[in-house]
């Protein structure tokens, strides 16, 4: 959700300005609360190169220090001009993200994937695991609703590059909660009921922090062209973009997993591993993509109502 930066201090630079809006203008609830942990970085592109900058932050991932990078596109009277077509914006956008990946510019615009996987010792189950991490344009033009792909959770106070894991956030919520009560990381944790329980409380509150997020969108978005809805039965939320493609220039509906799924899945697997029946996995849950909708889903009509119990049930014990 943008934060207006009308009437800001002028005097104070964009990164200032944006972890200002990090900190109290952010509708994400989780990102939120990594940031006030420290663990959302943010870079001006306009002082270090992308490359740089993702590459330090995904060394800080593997020491567990981050979770998530802000990249600040180089402010210009264009692309800072809320009248200016966000096409021409995201395309100025998709140059940097190009930079990092093997996808061009024009393939990101289009709705490629901007994905960078990280191998580390998973915070979870302490044993090397691949996380995908994946980047999404934003830009002060999304906010407007004279524009063509006007898009309101898509918009921020500055063109910029979000990089972010929901797996890999997920799995950090997980160990931090794991410290909190018992002093050790999920896998050092002797107890399987015990590690069970924390599993089943933390897909719990994950769920709460996205159907918060989701909700203040659902009712910024209610009558507009980019409606933001929760399923009637918590398993799935519809937008008018694909999460977590780099950009798009065309807006059609999707729908995507909510935590009652990916973070239960991921925590089955989780579960596996540390008992040992399971293989260590490619984690890419919550941002595997959206499934495209011709008209809303309304009722209790989820689409991913039909994934194996595994996916939608809290880890058996």
């Amino acid at each position: 959700m943008a934060a207006s930066i009308t009437g800001e201090v002028l005097d104070h630079s964009a990164t200032e300005r944006m972890a200002q809006w990090m900190s109290m203008g952010l509708a994400c609830i989780a990102g939120r609360r990594e940031f006030a942990k420290g663990r959302y970085a943010i870079a001006d592109l306009a002082e270090e190169s992308m490359p740089a900058a993702v590459m330090r932050f995904e060394e800080e991932v593997r020491q567990l220090r981050k979770v998530a990078l802000l990249c600040l596109i180089p402010r210009s009277a264009a692309n800072m001009d809320p009248s200016v077509p966000s096409i021409e914006v995201l395309r100025e956008i998709s140059t940097f993200g190009a930079s990092i990946c093997a996808v061009g510019a024009e393939a990101l615009l289009r709705s490629a994937v901007l994905e960078r996987p990280v191998r580390l010792d998973c915070p979870v189950t302490g044993a090397p695991t691949t996380y995908s991490f994946f980047g999404v344009a934003f830009c002060p033009q999304a906010a407007n609703a004279a524009d063509d792909l006007y898009d309101l959770p898509l918009s921020a106070p500055f063109p910029c590059i979000i990089i972010t894991s929901d797996g890999f956030a997920f799995a950090m919520f997980v160990r931090d909660m794991s410290v909190a009560r018992h002093g050790v990381a999920p896998h050092g944790i002797a107890s399987r009921t015990e590690r069970l329980a924390l599993f089943a409380d933390c897909v719990g509150r994950w769920q709460k922090f996205s159907l918060h997020t989701l909700s203040a969108f659902a009712e910024r978005t209610r009558g507009t062209r980019c409606p933001v809805h929760i399923s009637d039965d918590g398993l799935s939320w519809q937008a008018v973009h694909n999460d977590p493609v780099f950009a798009e220039i065309r807006k059609e509906l999707h729908t995507h997993e909510m935590p009652r799924v990916y973070a239960a899945d991921l925590a089955g697997r989780w579960n596996a591993v540390l008992d040992s029946q399971g293989a260590h996995f490619h984690a890419r849950s919550g941002q595997s993509g959206g499934l495209r909708l011709d008209s809303p889903t309304r009722g209790g009509g989820c689409p991913f109502a039909a994934a194996s119990a595994r996916d939608v049930a809290p880890p058996a014990a």
